[in-house]
């Protein structure tokens, strides 16, 4: 009988914390291309961000589009060039752009860039970005 008890704690401990709490907030796929003077960016990283909820995503350019996963908001968006790893030649790993020209500077910063969209189902959102002009 106590084996019997002691059995059955035990499944209905399992199946309250499997089967219960909370899931989270539906996430919302946002995808599209990025563009530098209408020509397809081959890689670097793009981040939505929404500081007043303090959730971001970031997904990874290949071959001209991305795509993110989150939940409905008001997004800010930044874009990175792709970084690796090499080894200094002091021993030391250090981080290095790949092809720093890709993305301008303005767009590297969330308050720069200009770049914001709203999310409340499945989006998509292209990002066209221009070089700075020459003065």
């Amino acid at each position: 009988m106590l084996l019997k008890c002691a059995n059955l704690v035990l499944i209905l401990s399992v199946g309250l914390t499997v089967g219960c709490g909370p899931s989270g907030p539906t996430l919302y796929t946002v995808s599209g291309s990025v563009k530098l003077e209408g020509s397809p960016v081959s890689q670097g990283t793009v981040t939505l961000e929404d500081p007043t909820a303090g959730f971001a995503s970031t997904g990874e350019i290949k071959d001209g589009t991305y795509a993110v996963e989150l939940p409905a908001g008001s997004y800010r968006i930044m874009l990175l060039p792709l970084t690796k790893e090499i080894v200094s030649a002091e021993g030391m790993p250090e981080t290095v752009l790949v092809d720093p020209a890709s993305i301008p500077l303005r767009y590297q910063s969330p308050e720069r860039s200009g770049l914001k969209v709203e999310v409340s189902d499945k989006t998509t959102f292209d990002i066209e970005m221009t070089k700075p002009s020459k003065k």
